[in-house]
């Protein structure tokens, strides 16, 4: 009898343990398909960016043209007008650098990889880690 007890007490523990091994990969798993769901966003709104950023510089490239094109006819004959489509002209490249920030944010990192020598990274490392394990 004491022999059966003692089995099922192990059984017990070996599936209890099993349990939350499951229980644990399944958070995983959640957390894996929630970051690739994140992913999947992320790279939407990065074709997105671009596809905006496409259809409004065509447009402010027109209206900066226009304005540039009314500045010389206007300046000699109104001065306001003409000063009023020098800032028409101002704004429209100061929303293009906007757009151009924003591509850029949105754009994808590229690495420049470079050989480098490795004794200072590895002494930063080494560094980091005593600090960490607070030795002298």
């Amino acid at each position: 009898m004491n022999g059966f007890a003692t089995e099922n007490r192990r059984q017990t523990h070996r599936y209890q343990y099993l349990a939350e091994q499951l229980a644990e990969t399944n958070r995983q798993l959640e957390q894996a398909q929630a970051d690739a769901r994140r992913s999947e966003r992320l790279a939407a709104l990065g074709q997105l960016s671009a596809g905006l950023a496409h259809e409004l510089r065509n447009p402010l490239g027109i209206i900066k043209g226009s304005a540039e094109m009314l500045t010389e006819q206007l300046r000699s004959t109104t001065p306001i007008a003409a000063e009023l489509a020098g800032f028409i002209s101002g704004e429209v490249e100061r929303m293009n650098s906007l757009v151009t920030r924003f591509l850029d944010f949105a754009r994808p990192m590229r690495l420049r990889l470079q050989p480098r020598p490795l004794d200072a990274a590895v002494d930063r490392a080494i560094q980091d880690v005593l600090a960490k394990l607070a030795w002298p």
